[in-house]
């Protein structure tokens, strides 16, 4: 039989093993990030980040977010009730999200938003819900992505799951299915700023996502943001020097003063602060 002490020792033990890894996973992460040659202030607030993390691990911290971020996640989950998803990864997005989104909500309540790489849909009924008077352009190749062939019948199965999960609200979304530069070239042809917020996830393959970043930038309103998925992404199946993060980097130090930092962690979030040049 376990004792008080014994049971008390054990928790104590896992606690310090699942510090240890999660420290080994974030010095990996670092790595990345510094093969990867960011620019100064970036690599900065990373570091910030993974320290602030690593304090963390090492006490015990309350499972309940702020009051905005506990009413984002009812609301998404009364949302996503009747959805057909396959995989949670974007709920790990909600508390960063209400936060950094904040501000940004109560100056753009009916938001234009572009959306490259959705999936199943998860992350647009978040923007959906989220923002109930909001328009959504969604970007994706599903069955189509080069990236992701071994996954080909999971992925045309996937879109009909995104078809089913925003279908009652179809009347605020567009679909445009195929890649995103082909669709993103189009859209540039009407003209400048068009979206008032951009959600970057689609292919992580370094040209691509030069492509995407410096396309969506071209369409973000000035006082837009701009959110990349996957800057810190270890499973990745190509040198990491042409993986996203690298992609992201060389974009960032492309626009710097054009842009304020908001967040630097698995994602990276921005908001322009100035027009482009020869916009």
């Amino acid at each position: 039989m376990s004792t008080p002490s014994n049971t008390a020792q054990k928790i104590g033990q896992g606690r310090v093993g699942n510090a240890l890894a999660t420290l080994a996973y974030q010095a990996r992460c670092v790595g990345l990030l510094v093969v990867n040659q960011p620019p100064p202030r970036v690599l900065l607030r990373y570091l910030g980040h993974y320290v602030k993390r690593s304090k963390e691990l090492l006490r015990p911290r309350s499972n309940a977010g702020s009051h905005a971020v506990v009413s984002a996640q009812a609301c998404f989950r009364e949302a996503v009730a009747d959805g057909q998803f396959t995989h949670q990864w974007f709920d790990n997005n909600i508390p960063v999200w209400t936060e950094k989104l904040a501000a940004f909500k109560a100056l753009h309540p009916a938001p234009d938003i572009l959306e490259i790489g959705s999936f199943e849909g998860r992350s647009t009924v978040f923007f959906l819900s989220h923002f109930p008077a909001s328009r959504v352009t969604v970007i994706d190749a599903w069955s189509r992505a080069w990236e992701h062939q071994d996954l080909a019948p999971q992925l045309s199965d996937a879109e009909a799951r995104f078809d089913h999960n925003v279908a009652s609200y179809k009347t605020r979304v567009t679909k445009l299915c195929g890649r995103s530069a082909e669709h993103l070239g189009k859209l540039t042809s009407n003209g400048p700023s068009q979206f008032d917020l951009i959600y970057v996830d689609g292919s992580h393959y370094a040209n691509d996502v030069m492509v995407d970043a410096a396309l969506s930038w071209s369409l973000l309103r000035p006082g837009g943001m701009l959110i990349f998925d996957d800057y810190i992404w270890l499973d990745y199946h190509h040198d990491p020097r042409k993986s996203s993060c690298r992609a992201i980097n060389l974009f960032l130090r492309m626009i710097e003063g054009e842009y304020r930092l908001d967040h630097v962690a698995h994602q990276v979030i921005i908001t322009k602060t100035a027009a482009s040049p020869g916009r």
